[in-house]
């Protein structure tokens, strides 16, 4: 009965991964539409109202114009369809508001059947994708988990077959979250960011290069630690606790699986290292 339960909520909660990187998709493929669309949809001119920017000036802006349709006047912030490096890919709220003075004249993309919808950028939308990238993520996330839960016992197949699944689970997860963190890292606030932090031409070379060496150099080891932490799920031994770190002070585990636990176990230690060298650089350089 114990173990039906577990069974169920597990299959609930990996139901959730499956729904929100369903979710994911369709909106990235809404906006995607949108933006692929908005190029041929009638213009209005427009008036920028305000243009400035918030906070400390890193990522918050401001931006609203106006414009009629119909006679009806509507009010905007919408700049593009691209959320996740600032409106139309450019980035740096800095070159924003310079891009859009107040007072200053405007051409307005109006949604035909829906007025209140318009942007200034048709048709730009972030190159990397990276929303495509977490759906693609939560859906193997999910997947995986799912047939995790659900599963037979390892005993019941063959070694040799969940050695290749256990191969291209570790390769699909690593390659995707490297692409992920590349592409994160590349985005022009978060190169604004690693400017503040290393300089403009960290070791001689451009900010963006530098970025990416670092990130790959640590992030070789992850996929090491990803092997193992599939090799301790995948382990024929009971579920008793959920944490495959238990095995490392289970004194009566198999080699195999205690030398696993160890790997996720120094991965931790890895990551919380990572973070902390990155603190230590934030705080230093007032970031």
């Amino acid at each position: 009965m114990k173990r039906v339960v577990n069974t169920a909520v597990g299959v609930l909660g990996l139901l959730g991964f499956l729904c929100a990187g369903i979710a994911i998709l369709v909106w990235n493929a809404g906006q995607l539409r949108l933006a692929r669309e908005s190029r041929h949809w009638p213009t209005v001119e427009g008036r920028i109202v305000q243009s400035q920017i918030d906070g400390n000036g890193r990522y918050d802006y401001s931006v609203i114009y106006t414009y009629t349709v119909d006679d009806v006047p509507y009010a905007s912030s919408q700049l593009s369809f691209d959320v996740f490096d600032n409106p139309g890919g450019w980035g740096r709220p800095e070159s924003i508001v310079a891009r859009y003075p107040v007072g200053s004249r405007v051409t307005v993309y109006v949604k035909p059947d829906d007025p209140s919808t318009a942007i200034l950028e048709p048709e730009v939308y972030s190159p990397f994708f990276i929303p495509l990238l977490f759906g693609v993520l939560f859906l193997f996330f999910g997947a995986l988990g799912m047939w995790c839960t659900v599963r037979s016992s390892p005993d019941d197949a063959p070694t040799h077959n969940l050695l290749l699944f256990r191969g291209r689970a570790t390769a699909f997860l690593s390659v995707t979250l490297y692409a992920i963190l590349v592409l994160a890292c590349l985005e022009s606030a978060s190169l604004d960011t690693f400017a503040k932090a290393f300089g403009n031409r960290p070791a001689g070379l451009p900010t963006g290069l530098f970025v990416f060496a670092l990130l790959t150099l640590i992030y070789l080891p992850v996929p090491w630690i990803f092997w193992h932490s599939f090799g301790v799920f995948w382990h024929p031994v009971p579920r008793l606790v959920p944490t495959p770190l238990v095995w490392l002070f289970c004194r009566d585990a198999d080699p195999a699986l205690r030398r696993s636990s160890f790997v996720c176990f120094l991965g931790l230690v890895y990551l919380l290292a990572v973070i902390a060298a990155w603190a230590v650089v934030a705080t230093s350089r007032g970031i």
